[in-house]
This record gives structure tokens, sequence and C-alpha cells, in this order.
């Protein structure tokens, strides 16, 4: 007898509506905390999880799957346990690392406390470095555009909006917000409306521009979701780390902007050059299909979770933070964690958030940083020696173009509103007070519980602790 087709079971968070059917193996159980009654669809399955920890051994009596997929983040939703007493090659797709509370540091302790055979990654693949240097025994690759829903092409495919958003403005979306607030100041005939999955599909199939901005400097779905269906995407301008600009080719199959009035400018040339933006939408939807379609997705996961085969688009050897940032120790790499949480934060509210770095301080939290499209940074050295130290570890992460390396007085004067800086405690005591920004992070007290005289002076000075070494300008809760 042949044998029986893969089985793949998949721990998910959100509903399987949102997913291709099937997504990574022709026969599929889903189990997810969204799920709120079994589904039996052929060899499509899908039952409730019980939402938080959660014993998967348990939940799948005698099933043996021959691929594992878990996908939790920050929320804690989805957390599946005990994946040792379960069958099958482990993977742990990354869930939301580019927003919520201690993404990153909340899914590496998760990460580090199951056996995993594979992590994934689809959309932040810059943060795939700090887990390869915090579990280096587990292989790390990008998988890009993994789970894309793509739907069938409408009968009648004629233009109807020449310009669309497709999405919701909201308090989150905080950049998001402030490119369409811009577009609509500036006259632009954007039609903005949300809608579901299926029905978004339609209005993009019939635009022939659409507008996406990302939440935090990551690929998104709606992103791959515009390309399938045949519009235009105009989107943010991502980091080389995050990928994007290496599925598709800026000004060919895509549009990328530099801010609001970059992305203005693009949306006017295109609605007044409708042969060009025709010839680009289709581009890029000839490049997903043929690139990135789900199924070609499932036999890449299945080439190389089952075969040991690796897509060279997949993998990060070459990547100059993978081999020239790896941290002294995993404390060292815990205090970078956490210090560009910070900075992903402010990233995610502010158009253009500042990060200052004092002299001494680990040149990798600038490298890190690097990656957030629009953050300013300013990393001031104190002599000769430091400037050329730093500019080299920047020059083999490649992120020197993207940090201003500065004398130390540039960095004692007045702060940007709603900057951070980040200073050695030893410097504090020399450091003018004006020049302290409203956010503070001092990385050598990160691990410390007591209290010292850097707190005093930070009490002195009408600052809080908010966290482990940070620190906000402002009243305590007291």
């Amino acid at each position: 007898m042949p044998a029986a087709p893969p089985l793949a079971l998949l721990c998910y968070q959100s509903h399987p509506a949102l997913y291709p059917r099937p997504m990574f193996a022709p026969r599929e159980l889903f189990l997810g905390p969204d799920v709120k009654a079994p589904v039996a669809d052929g060899a499509f399955s899908a039952r409730p999880a019980p939402i938080g920890d959660y014993d998967l051994a348990r939940e799948i009596g005698d099933l043996s799957p021959d691929l594992v997929l878990v996908k939790p983040d920050a929320t804690g939703r989805n957390v599946p346990r005990n994946l040792g007493a379960v069958s099958g090659v482990k993977v742990l797709v990354l869930g939301d690392t580019h927003h919520l509370d201690h993404p990153i540091r909340w899914l590496l302790g998760y990460a580090a406390s199951e056996p995993f055979d594979l992590i994934l990654c689809h959309h932040a693949r810059q943060h795939l470095h700090f887990f390869a240097h915090a579990l280096p025994t587990i292989p790390v690759y990008w998988a890009p555009l993994l789970s894309v829903n793509v739907f069938p092409p409408p009968d009648d495919r004629t233009v109807r909006y020449p310009l669309v958003f497709v999405g919701a403005k909201s308090d989150w979306h905080r950049y998001r917000t402030h490119i369409l607030d811009r577009f609509e100041a500036a006259g632009l005939p954007l039609r903005i409306g949300g809608a579901p999955q299926p029905d978004a599909a339609r209005v993009l199939a019939r635009s022939r521009i659409a507008l996406n901005v990302s939440l935090n400097g990551d690929l998104n779905h709606r992103a791959s979701e515009i390309l399938a269906a045949g519009s235009l995407l105009l989107t943010d301008r991502l980091a080389p780390e995050a990928g994007l600009a290496r599925l598709f080719a800026d000004g060919q199959q895509a549009v990328y902007f530099d801010g609001p009035e970059d992305a203005i400018e693009k949306a006017r040339h295109f609605l007044d050059h409708p042969d060009q933006a025709d010839a680009i939408r289709a581009a890029g939807q000839q490049a997903f299909h043929k690139q990135h379609a789900p199924a070609r997705k499932m036999h890449q996961l299945h080439d190389l979770a089952l075969n040991g085969i690796v897509d060279p688009l997949w993998s990060m050897e070459g990547e100059p933070r993978h081999r020239h940032g790896a941290p002294e120790s995993q404390e060292d790499l815990l205090v970078r964690v956490a210090i560009y949480e910070a900075a992903q934060e402010l990233h995610r509210r502010l158009p253009r958030p500042f990060l200052r770095l004092g002299p001494g301080t680990d040149p990798a939290f600038a490298s890190d940083a690097a990656d957030l499209p629009r953050l300013l940074i300013e990393r001031a050295c104190a002599d000769e020696a430091e400037y050329r130290q730093t500019e080299r570890y920047l020059g083999l992460t490649r992120t020197q173009e993207r940090v201003d390396l500065v004398p130390l007085p540039s960095l004692q004067t007045p702060p940007p509103a709603d900057s951070l800086l980040v200073l050695r405690a030893s410097d504090l005591a020399g450091f003018p007070p004006a020049a302290l920004s409203p956010n503070l992070f001092l990385p050598d007290l990160y691990f410390v519980r007591g209290k010292g005289p850097a707190h005093a002076r930070l009490d002195q000075l009408g600052f809080r602790q908010t966290d482990h070494g940070f620190w906000q300008a402002g009243p305590g809760d007291d």
C-alpha cells in the first residue's frame, strides 16, 4: 500500500478561515482558541484549543502527525506545551514580534522551553538574528508570504477604483493613520474601507493602486494580498533586513515610498500614468503567483522540514548580523532585545522617533535598531578610537549608513520629544539633566534588583522606573 500523505498539526491562534486550506500538508488538523466548534471537511479538520497553556499531547490523543507547526505570540492565548510527547518535526512559526508587550523576549522564552526542530518567521525577518543567537542549536529560516489566503479573481476585472486602502484607521496603527490623514488632506481620490478577506480580494482585483502601510516595519499580509489580487502595491519601504525588496523589485513589481510626501507624489504619478501602473501591477501579480502561491509554500516547507532541502531565499546564513552580531553572553542578548523592543514601540507610535546611544554602550544596540526604517539613530563616541571601533562594527553588520556617529557634546543637548536615551549608569552623574531623554535605559542596571546611586539620582530628577533598566520622566504611581 502507498504511504499515507503527510499529516500536519497546526496550533494557530487565529481562525482557520483566515488561512489557505490546505496550508502545509494534504491532511491537516487545526487547533486554536478561535475555533468555536469542531470542523470536519474531507482531509481537513479543526478543533477548539484551550486559551493559554495546554497539554498538546492530551489534546490530540493517539494522533501521530508528521509535522507540528506552532504559532504563538506574546498575548499568550495559544501556548501548547509538552511537545516532546508528540510525534513529528516540531516547527515554531514566530507570531507577532513587531508589537505587543515584550514580544521578542516572550517568544525567546517559549522557544527555549519546548523541543523545536526549526524556527520560521514570515513577516519580521529582521528579528531572526535574535533567535539565531539565543538558540544556536535550532536552525532559523525566513519563510516569506507563508500563509497568504488567495481567492479566485472576479469575472469582471475592469478597474473600478483608482486608489484604495483596504483596512481600518486605528490608534494602534499610528503611522498608517498618519499616512491616511496626509492622503486625505492632499485631496487624493483615496477610497478607504474594511472588508472580510474574500470581499477585500474582489475590491483589490478591481483597483488600480492599493495603498499599504505596515504596522511597524513588518512584511504584513495585506501587502501580499494586494499583489495576489492584482493591484499595484504602493507600500512603505522596509529595511533591507525585512526582505521585501528581495521579493518584489521597486518600480517594476511594486512601488515603495519613503514618508508621506513621497507616497503622495508616487500616487499622483501613477494616477496620471495608468499604463505604467497597470504594467507594474501585472508584473507584481505574476511574480507573486509564480514564486509565492500557497502550493509552492507547502512544497518549500515539506522540502525543508521533511527532506532537509533549503530554498536559498529562506536561508539566513549570509546575513551580516547573524555572522557578526553574536553577543558575548545570553544576558547581553536580553539587554539588546529589551532596548530594541523599546525603540520598536517608539517606532510604532511616532512617525520619526529618535534613539540616542551614549559612549561605551554596545554598538550592537545601534546595529539592531537600524532595521526600524523611520528611526533616527545617534551613537556618541568619546574619542577617535571608539569612533573607529564602532564604525568597523557597523560596517561588518552593514548598518553604518543608518547610524550617525557623533561626538559626545552632540548628545549633551536638549533631546527630541519622545526619544529614547541609552546611557551607562556610571555616566549618569556627569550627564546634563536637560539632555536626558524622557525615556531612559541604563543597560548595566537591567539585572540589578536593588537600589543604588543611579536610582537615587533619577528619583531626584523626577524619573520613575517602569521596567528592568527603564525609566520615564514624570511622577510615579504613588
